[in-house]
């Protein structure tokens, strides 16, 4: 994925984040612009410690971390994902991780890492939904695909998303991964890069069928 497309997916989640709190200004008020980005979420200083978390560099299953990890805040701490590779292999070696924070700053590596290792995850995004975790991340050839937890350790593989056309018709053969997903009214939303072209958009009430 290509700088312009990274940065294009993170100010469409911003975007996407705001749109969800409800706003006491007016369309037409002139700081209704601000409202929806407020500071918090657009003006940032680089920690004074960091890098907070990275690879190993040693002789582990993670001594390089590779693409987009995912960070969830529940009420016992911060729950982070990630991909870990040894720089011999690269991609044959790719498998997923699991930390864990109370503050965000400190992480502690899950003694039973790595906790995915079947098949190809990176590139990934959390969703907790009743009392499950949805995971959506890009597998081989950057296909997205979906896993659930229970625990947040144990991962099931669902395989790949069938993402359709508007026509219906399956999309031509070609990557289509970074998935962004988030659910509203019980319909699922889906984000997702497509050749490092752009942003596509794709719907779905029962993450079968998109």
């Amino acid at each position: 994925m290509n700088s312009q497309t990274k940065t294009f997916s993170i100010v469409l989640l911003l975007a996407i984040l705001c749109s969800c709190k409800p706003s006491s200004v007016s369309e037409a008020d002139s700081s209704s612009e601000q409202e929806l980005f407020p500071e918090e979420l657009t003006s940032f200083v680089a920690h004074g410690k960091n890098p907070l978390f990275t690879g190993t560099g040693g002789d582990s299953w993670d001594e390089v971390i590779r693409e987009r990890g995912y960070i969830l805040k529940e009420n016992d701490g911060y729950h982070m994902w990630y991909t870990g590779y040894k720089e011999a292999t690269n991609e044959g070696s790719m498998a997923l991780g699991y930390a864990t924070s109370p503050d965000g700053i400190v992480w502690t590596r899950y003694p039973g890492n790595p906790i995915f290792s079947e098949n190809w995850v990176e590139d990934m995004m959390v969703v907790k939904h009743d009392s499950l975790y949805f995971m959506f991340a890009e597998g081989k050839g950057d296909i997205a695909h979906l896993m659930t937890s229970s625990d947040k350790v144990n991962w099931k593989d669902h395989g790949s998303l069938q993402i359709q056309a508007a026509s219906g018709e399956p999309l031509t053969p070609g990557p289509y991964g970074t998935p962004t997903v988030f659910i509203e009214e019980g319909v699922w939303h889906l984000f997702n890069e497509r050749n490092d072209d752009g942003i596509w958009v794709a719907t779905s009430i029962d993450l079968k069928v998109w």
